[in-house]
């Protein structure tokens, strides 16, 4: 899933540079059976290579490439100074115009609900700038190429600010210094208190503005695993506490009942 597909790198030819770490990253905090400082990435169900977590605190990577070939890259996120806006490096990016790095969120088009987050020590949560049932990555990986709808959401651009490791690999014993690129790690919060899914899938896209031009980035470009994180179980409903009470009790009333009838 999401390794160097043909369609994305025809449609990125030529954006972005060969790195070890991936320009934009996606992943949660460690928990419980994670190996280092972030969630590993696993396979569950259909949602592959992906962090998954139960928590509301995700952290989001935005990594400067080294300036090369003839460019010098200007600003991570979204329309910079003449840079092109969304819309005008693809017309399909339009309902993003104006915002910064987008925040994409995929849901089960059966739920209903407010999702919402805020960025960083903002004390405000803020529902979705936008909405659509079309998907505007490239890859169609589960759970995108389900029967899903989107949120984006305006998380800012990405400052030079620190060396920011690679979320896959920090803490891993094989490597435990992977090393990083001059970026910004943003930690999001979710509100989902008025959600009623049982999983909620996160990516992250960009634009990637040069002094030549603006170029759309996803965390699928030079990326050795997928870098996105769902909270939920993969897409797969997770049975609530009271559905696993009434189960356990149904299976050990049936169970009384047979040895009963054996005894008979």
């Amino acid at each position: 899933m999401k390794k160097f597909l043909a369609a994305l790198m025809l449609a990125f030819a030529g954006a972005t540079p060969v790195l070890a770490v991936p320009l934009l990253q996606i992943g949660a905090p460690a928990g419980a059976g994670d190996s280092g400082l972030y969630a590993d990435y696993r396979t569950i169900g259909a949602d592959e290579e992906t962090a998954f977590t139960t928590g509301s605190h995700l952290l989001v990577a935005g990594i400067y490439p080294d300036d090369a070939g003839g460019k010098t890259y200007l600003n991570l996120g979204g329309r910079f100074a003449g840079g092109s806006d969304w819309g005008a490096v693809d017309s399909q990016y339009s309902i993003l115009n104006g915002m910064g790095a987008v925040l994409v969120v995929t849901v089960p088009v059966s739920t209903n609900g407010d999702i919402r987050i805020k960025t960083g020590d903002s004390s405000l949560f803020a529902a979705a700038g936008a909405s659509s049932t079309n998907n505007l990555f490239a890859n169609q990986h589960a759970p995108l190429n389900g029967d899903v709808k989107y949120l984006y959401f305006d998380i800012g651009n990405f400052a030079r600010l620190l060396s920011v490791p690679n979320l896959d690999e920090e803490g891993n014993a094989a490597d435990p210094d992977p090393g990083g690129k001059l970026g910004e790690i943003k930690d999001i919060y979710l509100d989902l208190t008025g959600y009623d899914g049982t999983w909620v899938h996160f990516d992250v896209m960009a634009l990637l503005t040069s002094d030549k031009r603006s170029e759309i980035i996803t965390g699928d470009v030079s990326n050795p695993n997928s870098h996105d994180v769902t909270v939920g179980n993969g897409g797969e409903p997770v049975p609530e506490p009271g559905t696993l009470f009434l189960l356990g009790t149904g299976l050990l009333v049936v169970g009384l009942y047979r040895r009963k009838m054996r005894s008979r």
